[in-house]
């Protein structure tokens, strides 16, 4: 997964600061340079390339590795879920029959579908935004799975 600034000096552990968002945004674009490139671009993108017969598809593999190591550092795990207990159930309305079901409802604790976003990491800035949930890399990895099925449906 891609660092938040290339720059930016490694943490004391020898980790770099990652940046989920930046890392699905830089997917993304890999997956419309694969389009264009293979003579069929993508909704939202009215470049056209001419197809290129020594283009080897490796950007579409790039898209897909980023995504995948995105997803297994930085996908939340703490999911909301309903479960039968009856100590802490709450009455709600389940499935397409009139019956009411009790259940009882364990909300996530994280309000986003990835984590390791980082806005602003800068010594000097007002407010330093790191290591958090951003609307920015789940919009862009709702973006590239929907490019990913449009793909798919194309068959590029």
């Amino acid at each position: 997964m891609l660092p938040w600034d290339f720059d930016a000096p490694y943490a004391s552990d020898g980790e770099p600061l990652r940046d989920s968002s930046a890392a699905m945004a830089a997917a993304v674009g890999l997956v419309h340079l694969h389009a264009c490139l293979m003579g069929t671009p993508l909704a939202g993108n009215t470049q056209r390339s001419p197809l290129e017969d020594s283009y080897d598809g490796r950007f579409l593999d790039f898209a897909i590795r980023i995504a995948e190591e995105t997803l297994d550092l930085c996908l939340d795990d703490d999911f909301a879920s309903f479960t039968r207990d009856e100590a802490q159930a709450v009455d709600i309305k389940v499935g397409v029959t009139d019956q009411d079901e009790t259940y009882s409802i364990h909300e996530s604790s994280f309000d986003a579908i990835l984590r390791h976003a980082t806005a602003q990491n800068c010594p000097h800035a007002f407010k330093r935004v790191a290591d958090h949930g951003s609307v920015y890399a789940d919009y862009f990895l709702l973006e590239l799975a929907n490019l990913l099925l449009e793909l798919e449906s194309r068959s590029i």
